[in-house]
């Protein structure tokens, strides 16, 4: 929650903000032109232009951004899952998972 408080709030995290890079690392919005995609497009095109730009799109991403894979296989339980695009930031020594949607944001997509 932390992230989220941080956000919204102009002074009172501010200063928390600045200080801690992991909270800066991720951004709200990214600038993605660099990729060429036409005005209408699927997320499997979306993923495949990144994958084909990577470099350019870890520079946008961020610093301390290393790709570890596309469709990466995720198995819980007897059931496969499939996450678009996984990263690893070092600066967290955390992974972050990237799922594309192309649509309006709906709240079932934030879990």
């Amino acid at each position: 929650m932390l992230y989220e408080r941080t956000a919204i709030s102009d002074s009172k995290y501010g200063a928390l903000a600045r200080r801690n890079e992991g909270l800066s690392a991720l951004r709200d919005a990214y600038v993605l032109e660099f990729l060429d995609l036409p005005d209408s497009y699927k997320e499997k095109d979306l993923r495949k232009q990144i994958v084909s730009h990577l470099k350019d799109f870890i520079l946008e991403f961020g610093k301390d951004f290393s790709f570890i894979g596309e469709e990466y296989r995720l198995q819980v339980g007897n059931t496969d899952f499939f996450i678009d695009l996984l990263f690893f930031n070092r600066a967290l020594s955390c992974l972050v998972a990237v799922e594309l949607k192309i649509g309006l944001f709906r709240p079932e997509h934030l879990g």
